[in-house]
């Protein structure tokens, strides 16, 4: 076998073997590899050799004879029809050392060592029913081709893009049609990216010369694939705007191998020009992800895909697509985002594009990026009228603070929140932007004296604050706007936001029956011990200035074991019984209050 194709690999560790058995379930082992980073190619086939010579299953199920060679597979005569072929256009005697066992000119079935093109991340070995499940392709590297069938063979159905559909016997109880997913075309299929993501999936993306690009998912776990289908489908296309004039994103598919079925297939056919290619499928995957799966989409609002805090910044888009494959996927690339959301006019006020404006009729909120200069960029966190779910209250805080520390990573600047409070004439409030809408004084005078126990109110403009002057039924106090604001958006009703309030702002001095919220909201007699508890706890963190650090993974689902700091108070103090709602609502106030205040929150870089 060559073998050149393997050298200097680096090994992750794991070994993964996955295949279809013939009664229709895919099984997936995983062992511990006995290589490391300094291991030849020949040592990596030898250790692959002795994983399948060790499993019994695979014996039986494939004919591995006693040497334990996975290459010399022998597989039951299985009637396909049409024939297929694999075809390399650098090496045409290489597909049959790597393709496994060959009968009557068909492959029925396939081994590839699935590595990531650059630097190698992963090794993974995929013994895949070719016609069972398209999916089980893969290449090593842009000087191979992917597979493809026969080009002589005409699809029996009319399919976009050439796409085609299988139907055949694949060993399960009948016949059962899949959609294969791949484009074909006489000439071969070039990879030109190969990326890794979380829980194992493993995504290729490939140019088919004269019909667009397709996209491929392959995963091991269960319980994302729409989603990921989706995120993948968004990075593509957002990764396309300076690229190829016709872009095909085509089947995208996400098969489950433990269950070995599609639990999720989305097309997109995005064929007008690049501005609406960019909207469609955007919005699309988008509005798919909020049906599907909040985490998702806060995945994608985070700007990567990668549970690794080193490694899911946002990387810029710095070369084309078309030339050799980027080490890693570059998921939205900022620069480009900004510029299409954005209409940049010189010497004119700054305006929303008209992707901006659908994306607010579809979503709630939405974070548009405004490209303020050549080093600037400022985030606008777009919200309807209505009162914000506590699910976006969550979320929000989250994606704040992804995005202010992307920035510092990019060694970008981000306008301040200072900067956005300085317009004397309108209030510019993060939790509360609402489209080309602005909320003016007497409008926020007027939310103010609606509020439970308020007689009366004065807003007051500062250089860089907005303050009201807010008159009780029980005396007067002075108030932070924004808090205000943030409060009545997000405020959780089983948590007392005067707590809130006291620990977070020192001047604020209110009547514990005042509770703001949005219409009849009542008012709490009395609090658990756990709340005053948790808001006193909060309350020291963000005065020893270590709340950021020590909470900023709360929002995210209430992962309390990420945030040390605050778990080892609550224990000493004997906390029991707290609700997770507890805990994140008041996270998200915190967040929002310390990243959407009128103070700098991320400095000028270097």
């Amino acid at each position: 076998m060559r073998v050149e194709h393997l050298t200097d690999i680096e090994l992750q560790g794991w070994l993964t073997l996955f295949w279809m058995g013939q009664d229709g379930q895919d099984v997936v082992l995983r062992e511990e590899w006995d290589l490391d980073v300094r291991s030849s190619a020949s040592d990596v086939l030898d250790g692959v050799a002795r994983l399948c010579a060790r499993h019994e299953i695979l014996r039986s199920n494939f004919g591995i004879d006693s040497s334990g060679d996975p290459v010399r597979m022998v597989t039951d005569p299985i009637d396909f029809t049409p024939p297929v072929t694999i075809v390399d256009s650098g090496s045409p005697e290489f597909a049959p050392e790597i393709g496994g066992a060959v009968s009557d000119g068909r492959y029925l079935w396939q081994m590839v060592l699935a590595v990531d093109g650059g630097a190698v991340s992963s090794v993974r070995l995929y013994l895949r029913h070719i016609l069972a499940d398209a999916f089980g392709m893969a290449v090593w590297r842009t000087d191979l081709s992917s597979a493809i069938l026969d080009p002589e063979w005409d699809p029996p159905l009319p399919v976009v893009g050439r796409q085609f559909t299988l139907t055949g016997e694949t060993g399960r109880t009948g016949n059962e049609q899949r959609t294969a997913g791949w484009a074909h075309a006489p000439q071969a299929v070039v990879p030109v990216v190969r990326s890794t993501v979380p829980h194992s999936h493993y995504c290729a993306a490939t140019a088919v010369p004269g019909l667009g690009t397709e996209l491929e998912v392959l995963g091991d776990d269960a319980g994302v694939g729409s989603t990921v289908c989706a995120k993948f489908a968004v990075a593509w296309a957002m990764s396309q705007l300076s690229g190829q004039s016709n872009v095909l994103l085509a089947n995208v598919v996400y098969t489950d191998s433990f269950e070995s079925r599609e639990i999720a297939c989305r097309t997109f056919n995005v064929r007008e020009s690049i501005s609406i290619r960019a909207e469609d499928t955007f919005l699309s995957a988008l509005r798919e992800m909020r049906r599907n799966s909040l985490d998702a989409y806060m995945a994608l609002m985070e700007c990567g895909f990668s549970s690794d805090i080193d490694r899911d910044a946002l990387i810029l888009q710095r070369r084309g697509i078309g030339g050799a494959a980027p080490t890693y996927f570059d998921y939205i690339p900022l620069q480009q985002m900004a510029a299409e959301v954005t209409e940049i006019v010189e010497g004119q006020k700054q305006a929303v594009s008209s992707i901006g404006q659908n994306m607010v009729d579809c979503l709630s909120p939405v974070f548009i990026l405004e490209q303020l200069n050549d080093s600037d960029v400022r985030m606008n966190i777009l919200a309807d009228d209505k009162v914000i779910s506590r699910d976006l209250a969550l979320e929000l805080p989250f994606i704040v603070y992804r995005f202010v520390r992307l920035a510092r990573r990019l060694s970008m600047r981000v306008a301040t929140a200072r900067e956005l409070f300085r317009d004397r004439d309108r209030l510019h409030v993060g939790s509360r932007l609402v489209a080309n809408r602005w909320v003016q004084t007497d409008v926020l005078r007027s939310c103010l004296v609606d509020a439970p126990g308020v007689l009366d109110a004065t807003v007051t403009v500062t250089e860089d604050r907005v303050r009201a002057d807010i008159v009780l039924a029980d005396g007067a106090a002075v108030f932070d706007v924004h808090e205000f604001i943030t409060a009545h958006v997000f405020a959780d009703r089983r948590i007392c936001a005067p707590d809130v309030y006291r620990w977070r702002t020192a001047q604020c001095q209110v009547s514990d029956e005042w509770f703001p919220g949005s219409g009849a909201v009542p008012r709490l007699p009395c609090r658990t011990r756990n709340e005053e508890v948790l808001v006193e706890v909060m309350g020291e963190l963000h005065q020893e200035k270590v709340s950021n650090l020590a909470l900023t993974y709360l929002g995210a689902g209430g992962r309390l074991r990420r945030a040390p700091a605050v778990v080892e108070r609550l224990r000493l103090r004997g906390l029991a019984g707290l609700r997770r709602e507890h805990f994140e609502t008041t996270f998200s106030l915190r967040m929002l209050g310390t990243l959407l205040r009128p103070i700098d929150v991320v400095t000028p870089c270097s």
